[in-house]
C-alpha cells in the first residue's frame, strides 16, 4: 500500500477531545474521566427512574375495566 492510499478511519470527536483535555487538566487518565462521567450520567438516570417509580402509584386509579375500554381505542 502506498502512502497515498493509506486511509485513517480514526476521527477525533468533540467528546474524545474534551475527555483528553479534561484528563490533562485534572491530571487523570482518560479512562478515569470517562468512568466518572459515566457514573454521574447513570446516577442522574437512576434519579429519573426513581421519579417514575414514585409516580406509578398515581396511575393505579386508572387501572380498571371501564378505563381499559378507552385504552384500547
Amino acid at each position: 500500500m502506498t502512502e497515498k492510499t493509506k486511509v485513517s478511519y480514526y476521527v477525533a470527536t468533540a467528546v474524545a477531545r474534551a475527555i483528553r483535555l479534561l484528563a490533562a487538566r485534572e491530571e487523570l487518565t482518560q479512562s478515569q474521566v470517562a468512568e466518572t462521567a459515566l457514573e454521574e450520567y447513570l446516577s442522574e438516570r437512576q434519579e429519573d427512574i426513581d421519579w417514575q417509580s414514585a409516580a406509578d402509584g398515581a396511575f393505579e386509579f386508572w387501572e380498571n375495566p371501564v378505563d381499559a375500554a378507552y385504552d384500547d381505542v
